[in-house]
């Protein structure tokens, strides 16, 4: 790696970076996110110092942008994020489903139901944000047709984890229940009410418990739908990019069985709604086309149903 810095080796270093580091993975050696880095580092030095190639349509572009020398520093960063990732955000036990208040969850309001608090589910959001950006601008940074479409099904399964988290918190009781409208000292004021004797103060407790449950329901609705609006378009992009360019990774694979368990939980109506309006990810003037039950059809592994046949077949032969 002596000659890391010259501009007429710097494939070559590239090449000899990306082989130590998958073989240190390929065995389990924790030095390989090093040798990651290293990658990283000499694509970077590649890119503005290397040789200059025509690209598709005969344009001139750095012979770093070409495969499989854009695919050695995509793979390596996408990596990188997906493992912080999964360690970091994935894995929150927190996030399985929200406990606490409403407020607690959701953030406080004010009576023109603006935001006045962040909530739980509010941080998440945030943390996720800010990994969609990370993985866009790695989309963005490598042309790789093999992992720009995984950054983007992985941009997907940031809100797919998310929403999930807020699906599945309820109201219901039951021993694991740790979801409630109020908090223990917003409940023992209305208990007071209710028990005061007093009909306009029993009036007004039941007043506050269904305003706190409508309210619940339409902004539990409302940052579903936020929320699904971004994991679709992400995962459909993902997909698409997949078909175009006949790929079928494990992220793509990914996408095309969430979308497939979407459709369900979703329904058509509201799918076909969020991939219409999604951008296509190779012409910015274009939206990409949905019909129904377009995902659980694709999904991987699935055997064709095999076409109608008037014929009759012969019967098998005995042994």
């Amino acid at each position: 790696m002596q000659h890391r810095t010259k501009p007429e080796a710097s494939n070559f270093a590239l090449m000899a970076a990306y082989q130590v580091g998958r073989m240190k993975k390929t065995v389990g050696d924790p030095t390989y996110r090093t040798w990651f880095r290293t990658i990283i580092t000499a694509w970077t030095f590649m890119s503005k110092n290397g040789t200059a190639v025509k690209g598709p349509g005969g344009a001139t572009q750095p012979e770093a942008m070409q495969p499989p020398f854009v695919d050695y520093a995509a793979e390596a960063e996408f990596t990188l994020i997906d493992e912080e990732i999964a360690d970091k955000f994935d894995k929150s036990p927190n996030r399985a489903k929200y406990c606490g208040s409403l407020d607690e969850v959701l953030g406080k309001f004010d009576k023109n139901g603006q935001r006045i608090s962040q909530g739980r589910y509010n941080a998440d959001a945030l943390i996720a944000d800010k990994y969609d950006k990370e993985l866009d601008r790695i989309a963005r940074t490598y042309p790789s047709v093999e992992w720009t479409p995984a950054a983007i099904a992985r941009q997907g399964s940031l809100y797919d984890g998310l929403r999930t988290g807020l699906y599945n918190t309820t109201t219901g009781g039951g021993k694991d229940a740790c979801f409630k409208l109020f908090t223990a000292q917003q409940e023992a004021v209305l208990k007071q009410m209710e028990n005061s004797g007093r009909d306009n103060l029993v009036d007004q407790a039941g007043e506050i418990r269904d305003r706190a449950k409508e309210g619940w329901r339409t902004k539990k609705e409302s940052e579903l739908a936020g929320t699904d609006t971004l994991m679709v378009r992400k995962y459909s992009q993902a997909v698409y990019l997949g078909r175009r360019y006949n790929v079928r990774n494990t992220w793509v694979n990914r996408a095309i069985s969430k979308l497939a368990y979407y459709t369900d939980i979703i329904g058509d109506a509201k799918l076909k709604d969020y991939v219409t309006s999604t951008t296509d990810p190779t012409d910015a003037s274009k939206k990409l086309d949905y019909k129904d039950q377009m995902y659980p059809q694709s999904r991987p592994g699935l055997s064709a149903t095999p076409p109608a046949n008037g014929g009759a077949l012969p019967l098998p032969v005995a042994p």
